[in-house]
């Protein structure tokens, strides 16, 4: 687990969100042919609290060894604290 700690002389002025970008690279593995389907699961923490909440953009790259990128997303997702309820 990774933990980041920004302390911050307090200041009687408002701050406005300062962004925050994480850059980050993990192994797969390597995959040879075959018909049923790969699948990982990466451990991940979703932020909490009131300063968790927001919108969020990410990129997701999957390149290989030799540079040749197989897929590169560019996605949006939403932290609330409620959600509406299923129709």
């Amino acid at each position: 687990m990774q933990s980041l700690t920004i302390l911050c002389p307090g200041q009687p002025d408002l701050i406005l969100p300062i962004p925050f970008v994480d850059n980050s690279k993990r192994m797969l593995g390597t995959f040879s042919p075959q018909q049923e389907p790969y699948t990982s699961e990466m451990e991940e923490t979703t932020p909490s609290g009131m300063f968790a909440r927001g919108t969020y953009s990410a990129r997701t790259k999957f390149v290989d060894d030799d540079g040749k990128c197989y897929l590169d997303m560019c996605y949006y997702f939403e932290i609330q604290k409620n959600w509406p309820k299923p129709s």
